[in-house]
């Protein structure tokens, strides 16, 4: 039998104002608002990860063109 690792629960409290936009969110992709949450959290480690490399950057391209990602 494979063993799964631990998992931790948090109660949070999210404004709801935040909420909402997560929730429209969550609507638009047929998602839950918790697995919305966790793929912006898994996006903001990775940025975070990225700002400490001196050779590495997080960009985002749409009509506009190319902007980079500041984490600050």
């Amino acid at each position: 039998m494979v063993e799964q690792p631990a998992r931790r629960r948090y109660s949070l409290v999210i404004p709801e104002t935040l909420y909402q936009e997560i929730e429209e969110v969550a609507i638009e992709l047929d998602t839950a608002v918790v697995e919305v949450i966790k793929r912006f959290l898994k996006l903001s480690l990775l940025a975070y990860r990225l700002q400490k490399e001196d050779d590495a950057a997080l960009l985002i391209e749409d009509s506009d063109g190319i902007r980079q990602i500041y984490i600050v």
